[in-house]
């Protein structure tokens, strides 16, 4: 079973389709919502009704095949089935939910049936379109698979290699990307927050952090659940999140472990978009702990609604527009354009201080928990498009998927710095069972990962944030020439040697100034480089050896 995203946001599983009555249910249903025109589309005659016998015939892929289901919410939205022809040639076919045609569930059930098929020695798919099924031709269109076709009386013949390109690759990668960030957007944009577990008592976790929604001039609505309090910190409190007026988009649940799940209950009922959990207790303390925390998630998943944490310090966005601060941190950074995510909520707080006082702005901070469900990867797809974010600052203690974060790392890179600070790099520094499953035991594999992504990995948070200073205040190059200006010889040979490394070039030979030199005479030579004809209309960097 696969999770998947659709264009909207929406969450759902993707799994193979089971001969069970509960499937058959399912399936029923869906074809008893269609139109007779989507019936037509599917079978090429009128449908009155689907019988049993071909809903069996499409489970069990005629014996043949597979078939894939999508499931939200104890609904079937889609199917998709082939079924072998020949030894390397298998005929798939498609019905989606005509509610949510356009959200990209047609071309995913393709996606992964052709990933099945592949791996089962099939190397085309085969496909018969009505011409003026337009939604389903987009789906083969919009897959990125290389298409031949051959139209005859309306119908139009449809053959796909399936051999795995870059721009097949390359869409996948672009849809998932657009469906994460949908997803994550109740997190960064709510209209309306709901506090569960806010408390009149101001030692208390669920007051500090209203408080400090509050005081952050949050743009939205924000509303205080607790069933005892009439009103907190001036603002009316209701007894439960399902008796809240107003469609919540973002529930943050402050509350002891054990109460945990009877939340989770009422915000599913409530038909909460996200959730976060700051209470701590779970995969982060025992083997208890983690199964709870694996019910909850399976609980929220199975809804379709998006999970922080648990073990979370909440969540931060300046932007003006939204100005929220559900943390523990007690102030709102000051706004900038550096996304943090840590996996370490404590550390994460000490991080936001240390943005603080090195003067570098954020745009938003996730406190990730355990990573139930949103991982450092969900944050990176938003992230890569997010207009308020330039650079990524990442504190990890493990990796959930490396190889999914390998390639979006190294897609990101490309025009977004991501600077690492990477812990747990031996055995003896694994403090839980949940970072002890996804531990390397080789810290050069870490090293490796970084490299090929062009990750820039710190040892200290220190060194974090100096480089993160550095690249906010310096612009990136437009160019590889380069003139050193030092007031050292050795120094100059250092930096030309790193240069070269680096694969940059020298507009001029290295100008030495002598160790008496002063600031004016610096001016002066960078002034003189910037003006000279060999910079052109490039921007020519300035790699100065001098203190001053």
């Amino acid at each position: 079973m696969a999770r998947i995203i659709l264009r909207d946001g929406r969450v759902a599983d993707l799994r193979e389709a089971r001969p069970t009555e509960t499937d058959r249910e399912m399936l029923r249903e869906l074809f008893r919502n269609a139109s007779p025109d989507a019936l037509y589309h599917r079978f090429f005659h009128m449908v009155k009704e689907v019988d049993d016998a071909e809903i069996d015939r499409m489970i069990s892929a005629g014996g043949r095949g597979k078939a894939l289901v999508c499931v939200s919410q104890n609904q079937i939205l889609g199917i998709g089935h082939y079924i072998m022809v020949s030894d390397t040639t298998a005929e798939v076919a498609f019905f989606v939910d005509e509610r949510i045609q356009g959200r990209g569930l047609g071309t995913l059930l393709l996606e992964h049936l052709a990933e099945l098929a592949w791996r089962r020695g099939v190397l085309q798919f085969e496909a018969y379109v009505l011409s003026e099924n337009q939604a389903m031709l987009r789906v083969f269109q919009d897959s990125g698979y290389e298409i031949h076709e051959q139209q005859d009386s309306g119908v139009i013949h449809l053959v796909l290699p399936l051999q795995q390109t870059e721009r097949i690759h390359a869409l996948a990668g672009a849809r998932e990307k657009l469906a994460t960030a949908a997803s994550l957007r109740a997190f960064f944009e709510p209209s309306v927050v709901a506090i569960i577990g806010a408390s009149r008592d101001s030692h208390r976790l669920g007051h500090l952090l209203l408080q400090h929604v509050l005081n952050a001039s949050f743009t939205g609505v924000v509303y205080p659940v607790n069933p005892s309090a009439r009103a907190i910190l001036g603002v009316k409190a209701y007894p439960s999140v399902k008796d809240i007026p107003d469609p919540v988009d973002l529930a943050v649940i402050v509350v002891p472990r054990d109460l945990v799940s009877q939340v989770v209950t009422d915000c599913i009922e409530a038909h909460v978009r996200a959730v976060l959990i700051t209470s701590a207790g779970f995969s982060d303390q025992d083997e208890a702990g983690a199964e709870l925390e694996q019910s909850i998630t399976q609980m929220l998943r199975h809804e379709g609604i998006r999970l922080v944490g648990p073990n979370s310090l909440g969540i931060i966005n300046t932007s003006d527009g939204v100005r929220m601060n559900a943390s523990f941190s007690p102030t709102l950074p000051p706004q900038g354009t550096v996304a943090i995510a840590s996996q370490s909520g404590a550390l994460g707080i000490a991080i936001l201080d240390y943005a603080s006082r090195m003067g570098v702005g954020v745009s938003s901070f996730v406190s990730t928990g355990n990573k139930a469900d949103v991982s450092s990867n969900d944050l990176l797809q938003y992230w890569e498009d997010d207009p308020a974010t330039e650079m990524v600052l990442l504190y990890l203690e493990s990796f959930g998927n490396p190889r999914k974060f390998t390639r979006i790392a190294r897609r990101i890179t490309q025009h977004k710095p991501i600077l690492v600070v990477k812990s747990a790099r031996s055995a003896d520094a694994v403090l839980s069972p949940e970072m002890a499953s996804q531990h390397f035991g080789d810290d050069n594999i870490v090293k490796a990962l970084f490299q090929q992504t062009g990750i820039i990995r710190a040892d200290t948070l220190q060194e974090l944030f100096d480089v993160a200073a550095l690249l906010s205040s310096m612009p990136l190059p437009a160019g590889k020439r380069v003139q050193v200006i030092a007031n050292a010889s050795g120094a100059a040979v250092i930096t030309v040697d790193a240069l070269k490394a680096g694969g940059m070039h020298l507009a001029h030979p290295p100008i030495d100034l002598g160790f008496t030199a002063l600031a004016p005479r610096y001016y002066d030579e960078v002034h003189a480089a910037l003006k000279g004809s060999s910079c052109g209309r490039d921007y020519c960097p300035i790699y100065s050896g001098g203190n001053f």
